[in-house]
């Protein structure tokens, strides 16, 4: 549906995006991950024409969207950076009022409450938390049922039940065949959303990802054990994982590995009697890889 080709956008003699390429499929969902100032928000605005491009190009359906992206704007919906809003105006009037101005014929109600809004639809928005504030931003977004979705931190200052509304209301999105690109810094909110995932920095995609059921399923775990049977719990895991241990300290071992092998090696340890008193996920997959790509670069 959409596909970036090695977009770059130098600024002066400063290179912002460095030849970025990536391809997003009907139903699929791509997180941007990054620090802050990597480009996350300059590429997504770059995709909604809000920035121009040094090179490279950008296409919506197999047609670029460079000289006249009119036709991608009916077709995308999106939230860059803090919506905002009549504050005197309640959460209903303010959509309501875009839907007059834009000519739509939108369900507010129905939107509000897919965004679990519904509670506050006549309150003053001026009385909103931020996190409210986010949400009916994302409905503003939507209420022309765009195809491509592109929200820029979304969960910002959401609270959890925010943050249920609004993947519950993605993962519903992408089922009609829509596309979402999203950013954000909750990593392992990226990863339980997202199909696929880009590791930005610098302007720079240092890892491209594909989030499936092995890739979810590995990670860094610790394991406690007893300090006299540290040693000899790390000679038998070391023979026993076909990976390196990653850490051992005091009566914790860290190593990498599948969730399914972890019964194994209890089961390693115990048999030797080592005693385990403590299983724990460290990090997830993302996380280690997102640590060894931005922290360890």
């Amino acid at each position: 549906m959409i596909e970036v080709e090695k977009v770059t956008k130098n600024i002066k003699s400063t290179e912002i995006l460095k030849g970025i390429s990536f391809s997003l499929r009907s139903g699929e969902i791509l997180g941007l991950l990054g620090p802050n100032g990597a480009g996350k928000t300059t590429l997504m605005r770059t995709i909604l024409g809000l920035t121009s491009i040094s090179k490279g190009d950008i296409k919506f359906k197999g047609n670029s969207i460079m000289k006249n992206n009119n036709f991608f704007l009916r077709e995308v919906g999106a939230l860059i950076e803090t919506p905002k809003f009549y504050p005197d105006l309640s959460g209903y009037e303010n959509l309501s009022y875009y839907n007059i101005l834009n000519n739509r014929k939108a369900d507010v109600h129905e939107i509000m409450n897919s965004l679990g809004l519904g509670d506050y639809r006549y309150l003053k928005v001026k009385k909103y938390s931020l996190g409210m504030k986010q949400r009916l931003g994302i409905a503003q977004a939507i209420m022309h049922k765009p195809q491509v979705l592109i929200l820029d931190e979304p969960m910002n200052a959401l609270d959890p039940s925010g943050i249920k509304f609004l993947k519950k209301y993605i993962k519903k999105f992408v089922e009609n065949k829509g596309s979402v690109i999203i950013s954000s810094h909750l990593i392992s909110e990226i990863e339980s959303i997202c199909d696929k995932v880009l590791i930005i920095d610098k302007g720079d995609v240092k890892k491209s990802i594909i989030i499936d059921g092995d890739f979810s399923q590995s990670g860094i775990f610790s394991i406690q054990v007893g300090k006299l049977d540290l040693n000899e719990a790390y000679n038998l895991l070391k023979e026993f994982t076909n990976k390196a241990i990653i850490n051992k300290r005091r009566s914790t071992l860290e190593l990498s590995c599948s969730k399914d092998r972890i019964p194994k090696l209890i089961y390693t340890l115990l048999r030797k009697d080592i005693p385990v008193y403590e299983v724990r996920k460290l990090r997830t997959p993302l996380e280690e890889v997102y640590f060894n790509s931005i922290v360890g670069s």
